[in-house]
């Protein structure tokens, strides 16, 4: 069920350099299968076939869940337990759980957020849950600061003030560190929060902590650009993986890929 997509012209990457590299091995890869098929008579072809097909039906056998489940090991979510201030819709124990990694200087991010994110909200209201994760690529030198500011508010007023932030970034923000600084207190002021408390939580390695984790997460779950996002079914204590999504896919493929998970559930 696992659906692997990456959109090169809709993520923003820090290894953009390995995409040559891997076209040259798949050319290689390619000429070396040409030459086996045709030092390969059709008995032997169908021989060998058979044992490959029955290894992996034995090798890729996916293991039984406490619930009886089918799990395969190698799409096990590797990322850290869901919790409520991040679950912008939903609960952090819901059987599909849509998870997105952002930028809110990712120009793609903001495209996601706007013509993706939010008609999942609108559609799926009730049916999944929605988490929502940090993941300031090194180059947009702002989303680091934007998203300790996201916490802070969250720090105050809940996933509701988290939200709202986020919005109001995306709303403002030309992209690629185009958010005038000054902005990160004009969105607290315009929440109506305690300024004085959000510019200590601003600095207070508390936050930097919570961030670094965010980081951290995604790079264990295999984040390598932005937006990323991952549909997970769960099962018995794991969710696994059913779709990942690299890139700014549009709203029809996203939405096909959720329900195929809520078949499933």
């Amino acid at each position: 069920m696992e659906n692997n997509n990456h959109s090169d012209a809709g993520h923003h990457s820090n290894h953009e350099t390995a995409t040559s590299h891997s076209a040259d091995s798949n050319h290689n890869k390619r000429e070396s299968s040409h030459k086996l098929k045709n030092n390969l008579n059709t008995p032997t072809s169908v021989i060998i076939g058979s044992i490959i097909i029955g290894l992996s039906i034995i090798i890729g056998m996916p293991k039984m869940g406490s619930n009886n489940m089918m799990i395969d090991p190698d799409k096990i979510f590797q990322g850290r337990a869901f919790n409520k201030n991040e679950m912008m819709m939903g609960g952090p124990k819901d059987d599909v759980i849509f998870l997105s990694y952002s930028d809110t200087e990712c120009p793609f991010c903001k495209s996601f957020e706007n013509n993706v994110i939010k008609k999942i909200e609108e559609n799926y209201k009730g049916k999944i849950g929605y988490a929502y994760r940090k993941y300031p690529l090194s180059f947009h030198t702002q989303a680091y600061t934007e998203s300790l500011a996201a916490f802070c508010a969250r720090d105050q007023g809940g996933v509701v003030a988290y939200k709202k932030y986020n919005d109001e970034i995306f709303a403002r923000t030309k992209s690629n560190n185009g958010l005038n600084p000054n902005e990160i207190n004009n969105i607290a002021n315009v929440l109506k929060l305690d300024i004085n408390k959000f510019n200590s939580c601003l600095v207070a390695s508390s936050t930097d902590i919570m961030l670094k984790a965010d980081i951290a997460d995604g790079t264990a779950a295999g984040v390598e650009g932005t937006p990323y996002s991952m549909i997970l079914l769960k099962r018995g204590d794991e969710y696994q993986i059913v779709s990942k999504i690299n890139g700014a896919r549009d709203y029809d493929y996203v939405a096909k890929a959720i329900d195929m998970a809520i078949k499933y559930k």
